[in-house]
């Protein structure tokens, strides 16, 4: 090993302890469902599971029950989310199985690859290589267990002579490539279809397992057809049937019509026996079905016979960059149904983007209705990206409310321009609750700010908090709190804090925190930067705010993802420090918490130690509990923690923000009340289903449970009820008419002595 590679390891092991044991982390937060939150008149079931962007769904029995579950992967941050099927039509989130499952990138898909009766996981590499994990899980257990089968190869076409027969199973263009693996030509083992960006061709890879007569624990992908289904992508972004190129050849001044980002997936919706087949790209907002002829036609091979450009109305993809399809039994009637989600990382539509399509057909005709734009993702706050909270008083009663810093929807803001949204502290300290309260807080949408960062603090050493935002180009908005007739009252009072500091080339989107680091009484300033680093800014006066530089990296504190794929390990260039300043232990002392962008948050304990010290800090601190075993969340990128005792044990709890427009709750394992804490196993909740949604001149309102009689109130967005009707037992759901309603947004509230469930309703008349 080299001296300069073992100094690097030192360097890691002072700086993070990750070899004693005496420097674990202490501070546990327990990652919970957090508290009740009313959101637009009715209570989130899941407020805290933290936004969803580019989902991936894909069915899996996580409880080995024999009924087929949910896996949710969402690409932007690698987030798995699982959920368990408690009835035909509900999914409960249920993430003691994330840490059971296999960590992935890019995509993440379940299908039986030896035919076991279990279903595996395909996912991908840092580079791109096909990763393939078999379940090998044990029914008599409630653990899950995977072997791992490392990066997988295929056999070339080559004969036995050539110097090279196996190439690594590779998907290159992981930032888009969707690839479709099941089994499509109905043999009995897996196939992989991928686009082919040079020649704009789908190629397959069969196992051929079936095809040598080997035994289900056998299996060889090879590279049967360059250009599946007998067609290929135009120039003009059409579709060529009955033609490929690789019959003509290409003069070479030619180029891809794009090169590289597609997702496609299958579906047998006559029942024929061959697959349809759906996919989209770059170039397109939106979706080709393409009809397979190989059974009707008697044909040896998948051929598409037609296509149909306009599938599922094109028009409403138009902000999605491309969807992805994903077709399973949501409802289980026995039809398959399909989800459309974005399949971009960046730059899509953020928000509402989650569509379910129920197949209100037959086995041999397929009719898919939409009825939902937020599949999932109804139960959770979820503004669309980026989210960073604080907690601050608004009202004037005392408690703190939380503010939510955001991007919104791309689709509409075009990540320029960050709002603030309240929650106001509506609860007591025994049963906290937060209620969406306000829009647009301080009008601050259209001022420029971008990747905000927001946190309170008294700036000002006036003995009242202030609210901070930080934004991308490093600067730091100051909104004075000027208490109008006793109440907070919050001003633009700065629009750069550091003007008179010169930032350095890495020194932007920063993070500010209030902390008093020397104790002489003024408040000083922290701000975490891109650059992993949280700099130190001195105040040198009481009555005025005057900030002077102390240290760029204070403490020695690091966001950055330490890299030990490197040859010479290292930390990465980049980190997005989000510091906050709280009393987490209830020692007395202050600790500062760091969010990062890999989906950690480091803890430092600065008391008595001087600035220039490099101090060593916890990791690891939250979890999830699993019948007693704590297990290591990973995934949420860009986290940003603010923390507050809302149950009054003088231990705060914690929120964090995260890439995916979301938020997430913790408690620590000191604190003595739980706040609402429960077994998501052990409390089964209904879910509302209402469809078309949005409706035009009428809806269904499907019997969450067909036993029970319930009353449906259909509410205003301001709490006016405007129809009531019952829906009794028995009853599969009632048909409402909605041509006499206003065009907006309604609640339908389904409630008995037992239950109350909402949903909302969106009315759109032509």
């Amino acid at each position: 090993m080299k001296i300069s590679k073992i100094i690097a390891l030192f360097v890691f092991a002072i700086l993070f302890g990750y070899h004693s044991k005496g420097l674990q982390a202490q501070n546990k937060y327990e990652i919970t469902d957090g508290i009740q939150v009313r959101m637009n008149g009715f209570d989130l079931e899941k407020p805290f599971t933290g936004g969803l962007n580019s989902p991936q769904f894909t069915e899996f029995d996580l409880n080995q029950d024999g009924v087929l579950d949910l896996i949710i992967f969402d690409r932007v941050d690698y987030k798995i989310l699982p959920y368990l099927r408690t009835n035909k039509n509900s999914f409960l989130y249920a993430p003691k199985y994330e840490p059971q499952l296999p960590k992935g990138k890019d995509i993440y898909i379940a299908a039986d690859l030896n035919s076991d009766g279990r279903q595996d996981i395909f996912t991908l590499s840092e580079i791109g290589d096909l990763l393939i994990y078999t379940n090998e899980s044990d029914n008599n257990s409630d653990k899950l267990k995977f072997k791992d089968l490392g990066p997988w190869y295929y056999r070339n076409q080559h004969d036995s002579t050539f110097f090279k027969l196996y190439n690594p199973l590779s998907f290159a263009n992981t930032i888009t490539d969707l690839p479709a693996i099941k089994d499509i030509d109905g043999d009995g083992d897996i196939d992989i279809v991928s686009y082919d960006p040079f020649n704009l061709t789908y190629y397959m890879f069969k196992d051929v397992r079936t095809e040598k007569g080997w035994s289900k624990d056998s299996f060889e992908f090879q590279n049967m057809d360059y250009c599946f289904g007998y067609f290929w992508e135009g120039f003009s972004g059409g579709i060529i049937l009955n033609d490929c190129p690789l019959d003509l050849g290409f003069p070479k001044k030619l180029k891809p019509r794009h090169v590289g980002g597609a997702s496609c997936w299958f579906m047998d919706e006559d029942n024929d026996g061959d697959q349809e087949m759906y996919l989209s790209n770059l170039d397109w907002s939106k979706i080709i079905r393409l009809e397979n002829g190989k059974m009707q036609r008697m044909h040896e091979y998948d051929t598409m016979i037609r296509y149909d450009s306009v599938f599922l109305d094109d028009k409403v993809f138009s902000s999605y960059v491309f969807p992805a399809g994903y077709t399973f039994d949501v409802d289980k009637d026995g039809l398959t149904d399909m989800i459309i989600a974005p399949n971009s990382v960046s730059n899509t539509k953020e928000s509402q983007q989650i569509r379910y399509y129920k197949n209100m057909g037959s086995k041999t005709k397929a009719d898919f209705n939409l009825v939902k734009t937020n599949f999932i993702s109804e139960q959770m706050i979820d503004f669309g990206a980026r989210t960073s909270p604080a907690w601050l008083d608004v009202n004037g009663d005392g408690l703190k409310d939380l503010l939510v810093a955001h991007n919104g929807d791309f689709d509409s803001t075009k990540g320029k321009n960050d709002r603030i949204d309240v929650f106001l502290n509506t609860g007591t300290l025994e049963a906290p609750q937060l209620t969406y309260s306000i829009y647009n807080y301080l009008n601050i949408k259209d001022s420029g700010y971008i990747y905000s960062n927001i946190t309170s603090g008294d700036i000002d050493n006036d003995n009242d908090d202030d609210l901070l935002i930080g934004s991308i180009n490093g600067n730091i908005a100051w909104y004075e709190n000027y208490q109008l007739n006793g109440k907070p009252a919050f001003r633009l009072k700065n629009k750069n804090l550091l003007g008179n500091y010169q930032k350095q080339p890495s020194e932007n989107t920063a993070a500010p925190a209030v902390y008093d680091y020397n104790n002489d009484g003024i408040n000083d300033l922290l701000v975490g930067f891109y650059n992993g680093k949280v700099a130190l800014f001195e105040g040198k006066s009481k009555t005025t705010v005057q900030l002077e530089w102390v240290s760029s990296n204070a403490y020695g504190m690091r966001a950055n993802e330490w890299l030990t794929s490197l040859s010479e390990p290292d930390f990465n260039i980049f980190g997005y420090a989000t510091p906050t300043v709280s009393d987490i232990d209830n020692d007395g002392n202050l600790e500062i918490i760091l969010g990062t962008l890999h989906g950690d948050v480091r803890i430092y304990h600065p008391e008595n130690h001087q600035i220039t010290d490099s101090l060593i800090a916890e990791e690891h601190t939250f979890f999830n509990q699993n019948n007693g075993d704590t297990s290591i969340i990973f995934g949420s990128a860009w986290l940003k923690p603010a923390l507050y005792d809302l149950t009054g044990d003088s231990i705060p709890e914690l929120v964090l923000g995260n890439l995916k427009g979301g938020l997430m709750f913790g408690q620590s394992v000191l604190s003595k009340k739980r706040a609402n804490a429960v077994d998501e196993l052990e409390t089964q909740k209904h879910t509302l289903t209402i469809y078309p949604n949005p409706a035009s001149s009428s809806f269904i309102i499907e019997n969450p449970d067909p036993m029970k009689t319930w009353t449906a109130k259909i509410v205003t967005i301001d709490g006016r009820v405007i129809t009531s009707k019952n829906l009794n037992s028995g009853e599969p759901g009632i048909s409402v008419d909605s041509k006499n309603m206003s065009n907006g947004i309604y609640f339908v509230i389904l409630e008995n002595k037992f239950s109350k469930i909402t949903s909302k309703l969106i009315v759109e008349h032509p």
